[in-house]
């Protein structure tokens, strides 16, 4: 579920982010004041909580006091994205894992936000690509912006998770201890397939084509440098506006 922070601040998990160690970071930190909404609520579910869950919410504001809905929509807002092709690497995995197995959310809710993809049942990652740029083209980049728009206020990404923790973390002027978050161990991490390979150079550029405004936004380069990753370090590295700026800007 989404996370209210002992701050007011609001962390919404996206899945396959990161978001399980971040949790338990900001509960074993004594962080978190409640778990809220879908453990995946997007920016609506956070937003209009009420709205979509009246009985959970009617709950908590029993304890939390009459205004939740109002501090959570005024609140600080963060959550952490990752490089789409890798997204779906870990997709694919996990849901492979499962035999594809739907999910559902309080009180049997058929939401999730990755329920459009149910379909895409595939034997190997490349016949789960090529169905993906045929039947969801862009998924990702809709569902990231359905997390970061409106009103996010700082975006981490999963390849230095450790470290945008923290920095959101002290940004928020939050006292908790960096060594034991450095030393926390990673979870929830999906099973290695058997093997792994690049993707054909076809479906490689349908995907960086399809999700090419996912690349940009969240500061993974552009398409030009994931196909030439050796001409600058941006992929690599992910150093870039996106998590900086959005603390001022949510365009």
């Amino acid at each position: 579920m989404a996370l209210l922070l002992t701050d007011d601040s609001v962390f919404l998990h996206i899945p396959k982010t990161g978001g399980t160690w971040v949790s338990r970071v900001l509960r074993e930190s004594d962080l978190m004041c409640f778990r809220f909404s879908h453990k995946h609520a997007d920016m609506e579910r956070v937003l209009h909580y009420g709205r979509h869950y009246p009985w959970q919410c009617f709950r908590r504001s029993l304890k939390a006091g009459p205004l939740l809905n109002r501090r959570i929509a005024r609140s600080f807002k963060f959550c952490i994205v990752r490089h789409p092709e890798s997204w779906y690497r870990s997709f694919f995995k996990y849901m492979t894992s499962l035999d594809w197995k739907r999910h559902s959310g309080p009180g049997g809710d058929e939401w999730h936000p990755y329920s459009e993809m149910y379909d895409l049942v595939a034997e190997d990652f490349d016949g789960f690509i090529e169905q993906l740029v045929r039947k969801h083209p862009g998924f990702l980049t809709r569902m990231y912006r359905s997390y970061t728009e409106p009103g996010v206020d700082f975006i981490g990404r999963q390849e230095c998770l450790t470290q945008d923790l923290i920095d959101v973390l002290n940004l928020r002027g939050l006292e908790f201890d960096t060594d034991k978050v450095v030393r926390r161990k990673k979870e929830n991490v999906s099973p290695e397939l058997r093997t792994r390979k690049e993707l054909p150079a076809d479906l490689k550029s349908a995907l960086l084509e399809t999700e090419a405004e996912a690349y940009r936004l969240y500061g993974y380069g552009s398409l030009a440098d994931e196909l030439n990753p050796a001409a600058d370090g941006r992929v690599n590295s992910v150093k870039s506006e996106a998590h900086v700026a959005v603390t001022t800007s949510t365009e």
